[in-house]
């Protein structure tokens, strides 16, 4: 008797757990709608709460809600810094009266993450050929090769040369120069 009591017990705690867990992602799903609507301080407001009770953050819900509260007024000049987490990005091309464009992280040297690439972190070749136009403004190492979010191959992404404008290809377990970069 107490043996199947305590399996009850372990069953309904697990079912509470459950719901309990259902019940955080409607805070992140919530916060989604929030930002699909606009509204960004309602947004972060139940993205917190969702952090809160689940004792989890999402990064890619972070740089949603980082976009949806810089103000759209907001205009951005070459070299100016935009903090996205942890990292300071430097602002590399603008279009739209400085209203748009990217912004770039040099992340010095290293293989090339599943993350980097899931979240599109990664230069494309065409926005290397924009940062190579760029790069002494921007204090680069020309000489380097940096990667590029371009594929080759499933194990082989492109690799760009500020100097010479040259795209050759490359291991991604390898180490070579990275940038990071954030589009606006």
């Amino acid at each position: 008797m107490k043996t199947k009591l305590f399996l009850f017990a372990l069953l309904a705690m697990a079912a509470l757990s459950v719901s309990a867990q259902s019940d955080y992602s409607n805070y992140l799903n919530k916060a989604m709608e929030k930002l699909d609507e606009g509204d960004c301080s309602s947004a972060q407001k139940f993205y917190n709460v969702y952090k809160e009770l689940s004792g989890r953050s999402v990064s890619s819900i972070e740089l949603l809600l980082a976009d949806c509260t810089r103000s759209a007024s907001k205009t951005y000049a070459i070299n100016d810094k935009i903090k996205i987490g942890n990292y300071i990005y430097r602002v590399a091309y603008i279009e739209d009266e400085g209203k748009h464009g990217f912004a770039i992280y040099d992340l010095g040297s290293g293989p090339i993450t599943d993350e980097m690439l899931t979240n599109r972190q990664l230069p494309t070749r065409s926005e290397m050929a924009i940062i190579a136009s760029k790069a002494k403004d921007l204090k680069l190492d020309a000489s380097l090769y940096y990667w590029t979010l371009d594929k080759r191959s499933s194990s082989t992404n492109y690799i760009y040369k500020l100097t010479s404008k040259d795209t050759s290809w490359d291991y991604t377990s390898n180490s070579q120069a990275t940038l990071l970069i954030y589009r606006f």
